[in-house]
C-alpha cells in the first residue's frame, strides 16, 4: 500500500544509519509473530505476502483497496490455510500463527457493508478488540513491523471502510474533534493536501500544528505526530518517535469504544502510521 513512500524513505536512509540501528530493532519478536515456524509456515507466509501485495495495489497510503480484489484475497487466504487445517481446532493448530488468523478476521471486517455490522464492531467483539488493543498499545511497533504483517495498513483499510459506510449518519466533525478554529484549519489543510497528494504540505501543516497544538482533538495531535514520524529520515529519531507515539496512544486509546471511534475518524492517522511503522519491516 505504501510501497512508493517506503522505497523513497529507505533510499534516503544512509547505509551507516541502518547498520547502527538501535539494539531494540534486533530484539526477538513475541512467539513467532512472523509465522515462520510450524508445519503450515509456507501457507502463512504466502498469506502474508498476499496481504502486503494487496495493500501495495491501493496505490498509496490514503486509498482503499479495490473491494473485489480484497474479497478475493480473503477467500483465497482462508481456502489455502483451511486446506492444511490451519484454522481448525486440532491440538497442533491451536495457537499457530495467531497474528495471521487475526489479520484474516480484520480483513473480513473491511468487506462489511451494513452500518450495524461495522459501527460498533470492536465493542461487540471483545475477542477481536483485545488482541488489536494489545498490538497497538503493548507490542513494540518495531517488532510488529519486523513480523512482516502490515498491521497498520489493515487498520487503515478498516478506517476507510467505517468512514465510507458510517459517514452519512454520523456527525463526523464531532468525532474528528473539530472543536475550534485551530483544529479545523489544520484538518482542512491536511484534507486538501491529501487529496492533492501534497506530502510536503501535510508535513508543513503538521510541523506548525505541533508547535502549539490546541486542545479538543487527540486525533489531530496523533495525526501530526504520525506525519512527522513518517517523514523522519534519521533512523534513531524514527525509533524514538515510534516510542513516543505509542505512549501517546496509551493515553488516548483505552477501551474498545475508543478503538471504534479512532477507526472512524477522517484524519489520515492510520495511513501515516502505516508509512511510519512499516518501513522497519525492511530492517530485519
Amino acid at each position: 500500500m505504501a510501497s512508493l513512500f517506503l522505497t523513497v524513505l529507505l533510499a534516503c536512509l544512509p547505509a551507516h544509519a541502518l547498520a547502527q540501528a538501535p539494539e531494540a530493532l534486533q530484539a526477538a519478536m513475541p512467539a513467532d509473530m512472523g509465522c515462520v515456524e510450524g508445519p503450515r509456515a509456507a501457507q502463512w507466509l504466502a498469506v502474508k505476502a498476499r496481504f502486503r501485495g494487496l495493500l501495495d495495489s491501493a496505490g498509496g497510503p490514503f486509498k482503499p483497496v479495490n473491494q473485489d480484489t480484497l474479497v478475493a484475497a480473503v477467500k483465497q487466504s482462508i481456502a489455502e490455510v483451511d486446506a492444511v487445517r490451519g484454522l481448525s481446532t486440532d491440538a497442533d493448530a491451536v495457537g499457530e500463527c495467531g497474528f495471521g488468523k487475526l489479520f484474516i478476521q480484520l480483513l473480513g471486517l473491511v468487506t462489511i457493508e451494513e452500518p450495524s455490522g461495522i459501527a460498533q464492531f470492536f465493542q461487540e467483539h471483545p475477542a477481536v478488540a483485545s488482541p488489536v488493543m494489545t498490538m497497538i498499545l503493548d507490542i513494540p511497533w518495531v517488532s510488529m513491523a519486523q513480523s512482516g504483517w502490515p498491521f497498520f495498513g489493515i487498520l487503515a483499510q478498516i478506517n476507510y471502510q467505517k468512514n465510507k459506510i458510517l459517514a452519512p449518519m454520523l456527525n463526523l466533525d464531532a468525532i474528528d474533534g473539530l472543536a475550534n478554529e485551530g483544529i479545523t484549519t489544520y484538518f482542512e489543510l491536511m484534507t486538501t493536501s491529501m487529496q492533492n497528494g501534497d506530502m510536503l504540505g501535510m508535513a508543513t501543516a503538521s510541523q506548525v500544528y505541533l508547535q502549539q497544538p490546541p486542545t479538543g482533538s487527540p486525533y489531530g495531535t496523533l495525526t501530526a505526530m504520525a506525519t512527522q514520524l513518517a517523514i523522519t529520515m534519521d533512523i534513531q529519531e524514527r525509533f524514538k518517535g515510534l516510542q513516543t507515539l505509542q505512549e501517546s496512544f496509551r493515553q488516548v486509546l483505552t477501551t474498545a469504544t475508543e478503538l471504534d471511534i479512532a477507526l472512524t475518524v477522517r484524519w489520515p492517522l492510520w495511513g501515516f502510521l502505516n508509512v511510519g511503522v512499516d518501513v522497519f519491516a525492511d530492517l530485519q
